[in-house]
């Protein structure tokens, strides 16, 4: 429920669900603490609150050192190290710190599972994303042009809508051969 008001423009509401799940989720399985936490650290991000988003990445990586392999809810069996480093990598270039989330991005990529598509798009929008702000235009087309087409692979509405969104803001650039290309290929997916 907290991520449909927060995708949805309810970051205050989405944020006080998330708080209130955290309050009864103590005690619980350390993995469901730090999947907790991680969408706490998210929904921060959204907010815009740079140091609740870390205190919550600090609090996801506590409870993550807790986890027993197998433990924890079945639904929740996919979150293992690589999804909460996946999502601080995200969380760091939401609320702007992009050394760290530079190396954070880079291991995620590294170790994400090739099963893990829609995650690895997901990490790819967040690595264009850090390269438009860093003003890297042509790096920005290439990794927004990988995750474009896993994102249509896995037919992820969320990651395509994220994929549009950072194009839009490559418009400055809109007659530079890089973002013509990109534009070749969304037009050609489009189609």
């Amino acid at each position: 429920m907290s991520y449909v008001l927060l995708f949805g423009g309810q970051v205050r509401e989405a944020l006080s669900l998330i708080k209130r799940a955290r309050h009864l989720a103590r005690g619980t399985s350390p993995r469901l603490q730090a999947w907790l936490a991680s969408a706490h650290a998210e929904a921060s991000a959204i907010a815009g609150n740079a140091a609740e988003t870390l205190r919550a990445l600090d609090q996801a990586e506590e409870a993550f050192q807790q986890v027993e392999p197998g433990s924890g809810p079945r639904w929740l069996a996919y979150f293992d190290q690589t999804h909460l480093v996946r999502w601080k990598g995200h969380c760091l270039v939401a609320v702007g710190q992009p050394e760290t989330a530079l190396a954070v991005l880079q291991a995620a990529l590294g170790s994400v599972d090739a099963s893990f598509v829609r995650a690895r798009a997901g990490a790819l929008v967040d690595l264009a994303t850090l390269h438009l702000r860093q003003g890297e235009i042509d790096a920005t087309c290439d990794v927004l042009a990988r995750a474009f087409r896993l994102a249509r692979e896995t037919q992820s509405t969320k990651n395509q809508r994220r994929i549009i969104e950072v194009r839009r803001h490559l418009r400055p650039w809109k007659t530079t051969a890089a973002v013509r290309d990109l534009d070749e290929l969304l037009d050609w997916f489009a189609a």
